[in-house]
């Protein structure tokens, strides 16, 4: 991967990264007390937590790796049903969970705890959460560094340590509406980007859409259920996915604070419900496009349209192909989105 940009992209990935912290130091005139501060005065729109619910959990491991599962040999597009699974989670939690943190003033999941356990429980979920979070949240930030490295050749601690750093401003200086409304540009920014490349991708591919389809059926990139029972096979199938995906998301969403806290700012349990729910089909139709562009990168490599230098990662190509193929300007604008997502939390 090249270790430059164009000045006019690293014009905007500046513009972009200075425009957060504004938008982080504008809303620090509005907070009135901490209700505000924590959950906006819960008086957010439905279509804005839903936004920021699908932001929070697409992370640069999403965008930059999820293509990869599809682009590399062997793979297809059996991931999804990962997301029909998301999609079950959603809906339970919904309808048992959402009605418990919808009463009262509660500002995060951990004082329904505190109420229903004692202090001691609150305390150990609160010490796991901010654990696992770390852990998470490390990764993230690695990923989205690498692709800083690669970019400006700074080395990989400097480049983790200026996200961090404008993350933690806007995050602390605006409260959570200035959260999430950087996850609905960061959120138009990335699938806008993603639409973008696979435009491009289209492109440079011979007749277009109809390689696309031949060569991606002709490898088999194109499958999506897989209903085996065997215990020794495949990584996901259908009931992995249906099971694993349900469960998992009844965990990261029925009772991690990064997520609780969203729906926190809803108006009401209904709209919090419809948010919920409905960003599962939305991270449906987010991996689709994902993985759609991951068999499009592959079809580009079998027609020699890209060779990735030896040795590149599977997650590494969809980078690869940004800053090698991508129009100038539009590449500053992908990548700031990407380096703008390893942690948007503000929690007690």
């Amino acid at each position: 991967m090249p270790s430059h940009l164009a000045p006019l992209d690293i014009a905007v990935i500046v513009l972009y990264v200075l425009g957060t912290t504004a938008l982080g130091v504008w809303f620090t005139r509005r907070q009135r007390d901490l209700r505000t501060y924590f959950v906006g005065d819960r008086d957010v729109a439905w279509w804005l937590v839903l936004i920021s619910i699908v932001t929070t959990e697409t992370s640069a491991v999403t965008f930059l790796s999820v293509p990869g599962l599809s682009y590399s040999a062997g793979g297809d597009m059996t991931f999804l049903q990962l997301a029909i699974g998301y999609i079950v989670g959603r809906m339970l939690i919904a309808w048992l969970l959402l009605p418990q943190y919808l009463r009262g003033e509660l500002f995060s999941a951990y004082q329904v705890l505190r109420e229903r356990f004692g202090p001691s429980v609150q305390r150990t979920a609160s010490a796991l959460f901010l654990l696992t979070r770390t852990i998470a949240d490390g990764l993230r930030l690695y990923l989205a560094g690498l692709l800083l490295h690669h970019c400006t050749q700074w080395n990989i601690e400097l480049s983790i340590l200026a996200m961090a750093l404008v993350t933690l401003a806007y995050t602390f200086l605006g409260g959570m509406k200035a959260v999430i409304w950087t996850d609905v540009i960061q959120f138009v920014l990335k699938i806008g980007g993603a639409f973008v490349a696979g435009a491009v991708i289209l492109t440079q591919l011979p007749d277009g859409w109809h390689t696309f389809l031949i060569e991606g059926e002709r490898a088999g990139k194109f499958g999506v259920f897989n209903f085996s029972t065997a215990l020794e096979g495949p990584d996901i199938t259908f009931w992995a996915g249906l099971i694993g995906g349900a469960f998992f998301t009844m965990a990261s969403h029925g009772a991690d604070q990064i997520m609780v806290q969203r729906y926190l700012c809803s108006r009401s349990l209904g709209e919090a419900r419809t948010a919920l729910v409905l960003s599962g089909f939305t991270v449906f139709l987010q991996f689709w496009l994902f993985l759609a562009i991951g068999v499009g990168l592959f079809v580009l490599a079998q027609t020699g349209q890209m060779t990735p230098p030896a040795g590149t990662r599977k997650d590494e190509v969809f980078g690869y192909f940004i800053v090698n193929n991508l129009p100038v300007g539009l590449v500053g604008l992908v990548i700031a989105a990407v380096l703008a997502v390893p942690s948007r939390m503000v929690s007690r």
